[in-house]
């Protein structure tokens, strides 16, 4: 398994953790597919009963990795087809959390954003570190992957707030206020507190917890939870395609990431905007 990736186990607790704290965590290719494998390693072994998801470092993980190669590009240069097979992968990456016979508890600390905001609540059980900062991206390029998915966990009316306003955050303690997270601990403690909350998870037998998922599940879905879900990447990828989008992307490919935030972020930008025909 990629050094990227830590897959090991202890006391019944299987563990998946993030390993590039010089890059807070971004969410490398290898990352995705090492986690993929790791998750389905853990489901196999009979001796584990619980996953943890955590990381190395000061950051949970930044969300997805924006460097090398083509990594950066504008969505708006790929087809609407293939940009929605590629948001669509994604979702269904995490959505195999949800879908794990195993409760999979995640420990945020420091920074949790974009996409890695999806894999956290996408846990049956989230503990954050009272460092966490919870956060939707800086640039309002996409709309659907994040929000739709939140509504679950903190309501519509947050939700929208979290949409509409670029580079939207919120706290560890504000996390457990809203319901998107269950517990906060002191920094220094979190892993240990993760651990102990497996553990104490891991005392019911694996196929007693399987039942208990798969029921708790299944109310969610009826309601809508894994359609909602996955129709976030169609929205995702039409806003991509909006005019808006594509002016943004076009002023971060003349100006620079942070210059390009700052303006957004300060309203230069939004006199400019172009408006859909």
């Amino acid at each position: 398994m990629t050094e990227l990736l830590e897959v090991f186990t202890k006391d019944r607790v299987g563990y998946l953790r993030f390993n590039r704290p010089d890059k807070l965590n971004a969410l490398a290719p290898e990352m995705l597919e090492g986690f993929t494998a790791g998750l389905t390693a853990h489901e196999a072994d009979p001796d584990v009963r619980v996953v943890v998801v955590c990381s190395t470092g000061r950051a949970f993980s930044t969300g997805g990795d924006m460097s090398g190669p083509g990594r950066a590009a504008s969505a708006g240069h790929r087809s609407s087809y293939t940009d929605w097979q590629r948001q669509r992968a994604s979702l269904e990456r995490w959505l195999r959390i949800w879908d794990s016979p195993k409760p999979v508890v995640a420990a945020v600390q420091g920074y949790c954003l974009g996409t890695a905001t999806v894999m956290a609540v996408m846990c049956d059980l989230t503990v954050v570190a009272d460092d966490a900062v919870i956060g939707w991206p800086q640039l309002p390029v996409g709309g659907g992957l994040l929000s739709p998915v939140a509504s679950w966990f903190v309501g519509p009316k947050k939700a929208r707030e979290l949409a509409y306003i670029a580079g939207s955050r919120f706290s560890a303690q504000e996390a457990v206020e809203l319901g998107w997270a269950n517990h906060v601990y002191p920094a220094g403690e979190l892993h240990e507190r993760a651990h102990e909350l497996a553990t104490r998870i891991a005392n019911t037998p694996s196929d007693v917890l399987a039942v208990k998922k798969y029921a708790l599940n299944r109310t969610m879905n009826l309601q809508g939870f894994r359609d909602a879900v996955l129709s976030g990447a169609e929205f995702s990828a039409v806003s991509h395609q909006a005019p808006g989008a594509e002016f943004i992307a076009a002023r971060r490919a003349e100006l620079g990431m942070k210059e390009t935030i700052a303006a957004v972020q300060q309203g230069l930008l939004a006199g400019d905007y172009p408006q859909a025909e």
